[in-house]
């Protein structure tokens, strides 16, 4: 195993452009493990948080269904969402299920929490 190093990266600017100037050895060691990350299939992991959806995104859409979950059928939540927002900010029912589903399960683990 490569002895680590304690030497902080020197920083510098070169027409406009920062740099970090690191001792070769650590540049060795980086690239040993990025050899290592790519050949276990992990470098191509994507670390950004899941966009959020049509529903998440708009919150007045979202209120109005979080009020009807578990007390009207994704078709009538989807019929009276016409009629209040239009057809152009309805989302899908297959959507809404969604949704629905990912407040029940909020619902539940804070259930599981407060146990």
């Amino acid at each position: 195993m490569a002895k680590k190093s304690s030497v902080e990266p020197a920083l510098k600017t070169i027409a406009g452009i920062k740099f970090a100037i690191i001792p070769l050895s650590q540049y060795v060691e980086l690239l040993k493990a990025q050899d290592k990350l790519e050949k276990a299939g992990l470098g191509r992991l994507k670390l950004e948080r899941r966009a959020r959806g049509f529903i998440e995104r708009h919150p007045a859409i979202a209120s109005f269904f979080a009020d009807r979950v578990n007390s009207q059928s994704l078709s009538q939540a989807h019929e009276e969402c016409e009629i209040a927002f239009g057809a152009n900010m309805t989302p899908s029912i297959s959507a809404i299920g969604r949704y629905w589903q990912s407040l029940r399960v909020k619902a539940a683990l804070a259930r599981l929490e407060a146990a």
